[in-house]
């Protein structure tokens, strides 16, 4: 009888650059000034839609550090770009270890909205109601804008928007459907 095939998962040497809600996330860190094995920890600090922290454990008896973030803790994280900074401690001394920018993409499973998206509708909502007089201000990220300020309250809708295309982008490549950008060519004869 035939044996199924055997799949083999590679743990990434560093935070990935994205993953989806609800996926269980794993790698490993090496810090050659900080090893893992002379009492050093290692503590991850995410910011964007949300804040929280990952704590690093020592990888066996070696020097390396590994993370894992469990699928039902990933599950509750709002999907975004968030900046990342990993920490190192050790009696009474901390130091910055490195930074980057990982994105976390919307689960299509779950069925949520995801946040770039809600937060785009809600201003792009206020923008037309401003501009019809249903009202006279509008509030995007705690910045009130009025009518007098139509040109940068539409610049803050369309970077909203933005973010929610550069977050759809990057969730369609991961699942395989690839960019919705299109080259065109014109072909024409020699005059």
């Amino acid at each position: 009888m035939p044996q199924p095939p055997t799949v083999s998962v590679t743990i990434p040497t560093q935070p990935p650059e994205s993953f989806v809600a609800g996926e269980t996330v794993k790698w490993t860190q090496l810090l050659s000034d900080y090893p893992a094995d002379d009492s050093w920890t290692l503590t991850y600090v995410f910011d964007g839609p949300a804040q929280f922290t990952v704590t690093a454990t020592q990888n066996g008896s070696g020097k390396d550090f590994s993370v894992t973030i469990a699928h039902a803790v990933t599950a509750a994280y709002s999907p975004g770009e968030y900046s990342w900074s990993a920490r190192v401690e050790k009696a009474g001394e901390r130091y910055f270890a490195a930074s980057g920018i990982l994105v976390v993409l919307a689960n299509p499973a779950s069925g949520t909205v995801s946040a770039a998206y809600t937060a785009w509708q809600t201003a792009l909502a206020a923008y037309q109601a401003v501009v019809a007089g249903k009202v006279t201000n509008g509030t995007i990220n705690g910045k009130t804008f009025t009518a007098h300020e139509l040109g940068a309250f539409r610049s803050a809708v369309d970077r909203l928007k933005q973010d929610y295309l550069r977050e759809k982008r990057a969730a369609d490549r991961i699942a395989g459907r690839g960019g919705r950008r299109q080259i065109l060519h014109r072909f024409t004869t020699p005059q």
